[in-house]
């Protein structure tokens, strides 16, 4: 305790009367209002007279009264700014002077607001001299340029020394200066094998605060599924965070297009605002033009009416684009009118299609005819090229190749000079086609004609139909005779038809020649002959033809006995004789026996039988053998005898 201040000081004489023990000092104890530890001070004696000193000082205890005092920190708003740093001050008080130190440790504690981000970290130990009771403690507040919420962080109190607590942690405000940022997206285009289209969504500045957009993408020319895929989602900015990105797939097609777009929208916003909120994506066409082609086809005609030949027309991939090509139909071996209608136009392929039929009307006939052929020719065409733009119609042929018959001419011979006569060669139709067959002519093996003898006609040759013909004829000249001989037959034979076949599968036919000759007539005449008396002799007989004949003809004869016997006066004989044509006689030779027998004349046949191609106009002949023998001269007895032959 400190004299003046605690206590009043003092000096002076004290008297213990007689008879007493003690006698009282008083000190002035001055009294304060401030926490503080007890105080002493010290009396001291001095001088003692009457009695012996035995302590010559006594302690005055001075206890404080007083509370102890509190320490209360305040609270404190501040504006962030925009750069550099605030103060933001915070007032530690006393609730009275303390006539001793106070101190207290403080340091800043994290809240919304983050030491070394926002505030300057601030440590340390607050000490109040012995009187004072107001102190500041100032934190440094940083300053920026993002939008985020109001932060707060403290400041607390501990470990007072000679104060006790009242309110040991302040709060700071920090309260936010900065506008919301602006959310903008930008266009892009790419080419459509790209894979993505990336849009970048950036903020005006970066925020403290989360910050959340929405977004869709929308058709434009470009279709969703066509040519890229829907994309939709919500993207969050950390705070800090000022870019993202979106992707929107892109779909890869073949198809040449124009170049097309679609829009990527943002909505709903939450702590920002737009200053762009669409984007556009262009998606730039890499495909060349299609290629158009034509294909060729085959049909078969009808017989009437017509029938469609219907052409492919493709393009080599789709295309967005409208595509235009024209057409016309150019002859061939195939006649307009006649053969197919022809025609020309357009055709437009809209966008997406790939295939167009292109159909001309093929007429039909009943000709039969070769394959015939016409084309269709693509031209001037838009928005594609042409890759095959000629393309070939074969008209193929339904109807039967005519079948070629013959007749069986037939002509009467004549006696003299030449005649002729056709073989007709008929189609069963026209033909739009020449026809061609050879023929030739050949003897049959029976009752065959003789070329250069009964008829004149070269060996072989050809035969032409033109279109459209059915006719054809072989001539032959018939040489007339007056021999009989029979019916003749000259054959026709064809081969190597072309364009056609024969009826029925009959390659050949024949002609007649009817013979007008009289049939010959057959005679034998009658023959006489000396029968001879030992030798045979022979008699002949001559069989003849009444004229010569152009067939060979044929008797049997045969001798058969009369008066004469066989085999005792002729030799008996059968045989055959046939005559070449031409030949007109046959001789029959009889071997006659002579003897020496007086006998009459005898007479034996010979008779024809089985006469072929010829008639019978004296069928016997009569062999007369004559006898040769005298009769024998009767003599008188006694009288000589002439010899003669014997008597029958």
């Amino acid at each position: 305790a400190k004299a003046g201040e605690d206590y009043g000081a003092k000096s002076s004489t004290g008297t213990i009367a007689a008879g007493q023990l003690s006698t009282t000092i008083a000190v002035v104890v001055n009294g304060d209002t401030l926490p503080e530890t007890d105080e002493f001070f010290n009396l001291n004696l001095t001088e003692i007279k009457g009695a012996i000193l035995k302590r010559s000082s006594a302690v005055g205890t001075i206890t404080n009264d007083d509370a102890t005092p509190t320490l209360s920190v305040s609270s404190v708003a501040v504006p962030e700014g925009n750069s550099g740093t605030t103060d933001a001050t915070f007032q530690v008080t006393l609730s009275t002077a303390s006539s001793q130190s106070v101190t207290v440790q403080f340091a800043t504690v994290n809240g919304t607001a983050v030491a070394g981000d926002d505030f300057t970290v601030r440590t340390g130990t607050l000490t109040f001299a012995p009187g004072e009771t107001t102190k500041a403690i100032v934190v440094k507040i940083k300053g920026d340029m993002l939008d985020e919420d109001d932060e707060q962080f403290g400041l607390k109190l501990t470990d007072p020394t000679n104060a006790t607590l009242l309110v040991g942690q302040g709060s700071a405000k920090i309260t936010d200066n900065d506008a919301a940022p602006t959310v903008s997206i930008n266009s892009v285009s790419g080419i459509e094998t790209a894979k993505n289209l990336v849009f970048t969504v950036a903020l005006s500045a970066p925020s403290a605060k989360p910050v959340k957009v929405a977004y869709t993408t929308a058709n434009g020319t470009a279709k969703a599924k066509l040519d890229y895929l829907a994309t939709t989602g919500e993207l969050t900015f950390a705070p800090g965070t000022d870019v993202k990105t979106i992707l929107v797939p892109l779909k890869n097609d073949v198809q040449d297009e124009d170049t097309e777009t679609f829009a990527l929208n943002l909505t709903k916003a939450t702590n920002a605002s737009f200053s762009q909120s669409k984007g556009t994506g262009t998606i730039t066409d890499d495909d060349g033009v299609p290629a158009i082609t034509i294909s060729d086809v085959t049909v078969t005609e009808i017989n009437s009416g017509g029938v469609s030949a219907t052409f492919g027309v493709r393009l080599s991939v789709a295309s967005s684009k409208t595509v235009v090509v024209d057409f016309a139909t150019l002859a061939g071996t195939a006649t307009p009118a006649l053969d197919f209608s022809a025609i020309n136009g357009k055709i437009v392929f809209a966008p997406g299609q790939v295939s167009k039929g292109l159909t001309v009307n093929v007429r039909g006939d009943q000709l039969d005819e070769l394959e015939e052929q016409f084309q269709v020719k693509l031209t001037s065409p838009v928005n594609a090229t042409i890759a095959d733009g000629l393309a070939t119609c074969t008209i193929r042929d339904n109807d039967s190749a005519p079948k070629i018959a013959m007749n069986r001419p037939s002509i009467t011979e004549g006696d003299a000079g030449t005649s002729t006569f056709d073989f007709t060669l008929s189609l069963s139709g026209p033909s739009g086609r020449p026809i061609t067959v050879d023929y030739k002519t050949a003897v049959p093996a029976t009752d065959g004609a003789t070329p250069g003898v009964d008829y004149i006609l070269p060996n072989a040759g050809k035969l032409t139909f033109a279109p459209g013909e059915t006719s054809k004829t072989v001539t032959v000249t018939v040489i007339g005779d007056s021999l009989d001989e029979g019916n003749e037959r000259i054959n026709l034979v064809l081969s190597a038809p072309t364009n056609t076949s024969f009826a029925n599968g009959k390659a050949a036919t024949f002609a007649t020649i009817v013979d007008n000759d009289a049939t010959p007539m057959l005679s034998i005449d009658d023959v006489t002959v000396a029968e001879g008396n030992a030798a045979a002799s022979v008699a002949k007989f001559t069989i003849t033809l009444s004229a010569p004949s152009g067939r060979a003809v044929s008797v049997d004869f045969v001798t058969t006995k009369g008066s004469a016997s066989s085999p005792s006066d002729f030799t008996g004989l059968t045989g055959s004789y046939t005559f070449a044509p031409g030949e007109t006689t046959k001789t029959v030779s009889v071997a006659i026996k002579g003897d020496t027998v007086v006998e009459g004349d005898e007479q034996f046949k010979v008779t024809l039988v089985k006469n072929v191609n010829a008639g019978l106009s004296k069928a016997v002949g009569v062999g007369t053998i004559t006898n040769d023998d005298l009769s024998p001269v009767l003599a008188a007895p006694g009288e000589g005898t002439v010899p003669s032959a014997p008597s029958a």
